[in-house]
């Protein structure tokens, strides 16, 4: 299905290798409290047979290290487009990776950039909200003050009180008033776009 292009199959195709990499990351060997938790006979029963699956996954590296996310991303998964913004590890490969190839980075951005407008196109909290702070932070996208107050706006106008007022005021500080009356009609743009009936 995920080779036909359904991007739901490859979204579960990705939460299951992170889940057999979950599984395989955790031993149940060891003596209680020294890292590892007590497990009741019913927990040690599921992840015994998750192991079993998952050790059957696990030897065709193919399948493991595919590029699930960005797959499903692609193929227009609103949750992969989500998450791709946030599991770098899964597209852009271990820090090494990227160093040798940083081209990988800004092309990552761009999508990350693209896949969060396209989901606050939506009416997607999370992505109105990864979006102020992705403006705020200037780690996707180009660090823009007015524009992270704006999609805070936004956001609080989908869900009432969602973003407290000290956070709102930290955005809000250094803006000036005439950036501030803009943030405020960008962010009826936004709504407007995304959340009107």
């Amino acid at each position: 299905m995920s080779e036909s292009g359904d991007a739901l199959a490859t979204f579960d195709i990705y939460l299951t290798v992170m889940d057999c990499r979950n599984q395989l990351g955790k031993s149940t060997h060891g003596p209680a409290g020294v890292g590892t938790p007590p497990v009741g006979m019913v927990e040690l029963q599921t992840m015994k047979r998750k192991l079993r699956e998952c050790s059957e996954l696990y030897g065709d590296a193919g399948f493991m290290e595919g590029k699930w996310l960005a797959l499903a991303a692609q193929q227009g998964s609103i949750e992969a487009k989500l998450y791709y913004t946030i599991d770098t590890a899964m597209v852009l490969g271990d820090p090494f990776e990227r160093l040798n190839n940083p081209e990988s980075i800004i092309a990552w951005k761009e999508n990350a950039a693209t896949y969060l407008h396209d989901v606050a196109a939506t009416g997607n909290l999370d992505a109105v909200l990864r979006l102020s702070d992705a403006y705020d932070r200037g780690l996707i996208v180009q660090k823009n003050r007015e524009m992270a107050y704006a999609y805070a706006l936004a956001a609080n106008r989908i869900q009432t009180g969602l973003s407290a007022p000290i956070t709102m005021r930290d955005l809000e500080e250094g803006l000036s008033i005439k950036q501030r009356e803009s943030a405020v009609a960008l962010s009826r743009q936004i709504y407007s776009s995304c959340c009107e009936p």
